[in-house]
């Protein structure tokens, strides 16, 4: 039920981050974006088919109410889910990190990282969920 839980607060920092470069005005990338969010959320309508984020949920909900280890079928189900959420996410950090160096002409690697950072903070953003490589840190008492 732990890894159904990390696996949802990814995909709805994922939505966050959505979000945020929504209100930056999204720019070139605004119909992309809108592609990994489609995959992401249900659309409020009646009837809509649930999306990334309501299919974990739903998986989370059942694994923490049974009184039983989860079933084989619900592991295989959370590796399914695991999977594309991974690739939205990854398709999502490209997305935002090519707009964010547009900027940067010429630099990649950690560097790219770096600038793509500084880049982001300039423009007033906060980045929930990205740490460039070799940076993370736990926090004091953990």
């Amino acid at each position: 039920a732990l890894q159904v839980r990390d696996a949802l607060s990814e995909a709805r920092l994922a939505v966050n981050r959505i979000n945020q470069a929504r209100q930056r005005g999204g720019g070139n990338l605004a119909e992309a974006i809108e592609a990994v969010e489609k995959e992401l959320v249900t659309e409020s309508r009646r009837y809509s088919r649930p999306m990334l984020v309501d299919q974990l949920q739903y998986l989370y909900g059942n694994l923490t109410r049974a009184d039983q280890e989860p079933g084989e079928d619900a592991v295989r189900r959370y590796d399914q889910l695991n999977t594309a959420l991974q690739g939205h996410v990854r398709t999502l950090e490209r997305l935002l990190r090519a707009n964010i160096s547009d900027g940067v002409d010429g630099v990649d690697g950690a560097d790219g990282e770096a600038a793509a950072a500084r880049a982001w903070r300039a423009a007033g953003a906060t980045m929930l969920g990205w740490v460039p490589r070799g940076t993370a840190r736990v926090p004091a008492g953990r």
